[in-house]
This record gives structure tokens, sequence and C-alpha cells, in this order.
């Protein structure tokens, strides 16, 4: 589990920079042969489907456009690993 508090991600504090607190759950599960052979796993990340930004501001350098941009974080995914060792 991952918890992030909100914080400013510009250096003047900007209500269009602050970014809210947020928190995400992974999950990891496998089995593998005693020998090491193979293993298979699974993951899940994001597993709340949370919805965040990784960072928002405003833009100071363009200020006729009055944008706010940010980089949103990963949606749910979800994925399964096989490895073989083939020595």
């Amino acid at each position: 589990m991952e918890l992030r508090s909100s914080f400013y991600s510009t250096a003047d504090d900007s209500k269009y920079s602050k970014v809210p607190g947020y928190g995400l759950g992974n999950l990891e599960f496998g089995i593998r042969q005693n020998d090491g052979r193979w293993d298979l796993s699974g993951w899940i990340h994001n597993f709340t489907n949370e919805h965040y930004y990784l960072f928002k501001e405003d833009s100071g350098s363009l200020p006729t456009y009055n944008l706010v941009v940010g980089e949103v974080g990963d949606p749910l995914t979800f994925g399964i690993t096989l490895r073989a060792n083939f020595e």
C-alpha cells in the first residue's frame, strides 16, 4: 500500500499546483517450482483504480492561455508473468 499526502508540485504553492493526497494498492502473487525451473506470477497495480495526479501546475509562462496542466497516474493494470529456466 502506498499512501501520499497532499503536496504542491511547484515552488510557488499555487492553488492550481496542489495535488490531493491519495492511496494506491498493489498485489503480487505467484507460485514456483522448488528447483527454480519455472515461476508463474500475477500482479495487479492500483487495484482500487484510484484516479490521481503525479503533478499539476498552472501555465505561469503562458498567462494568456489560462491553462492548468498535469500528469495523471497509471490506471488499474494487471498481468501474468511466466519465467522459465532452460539450463
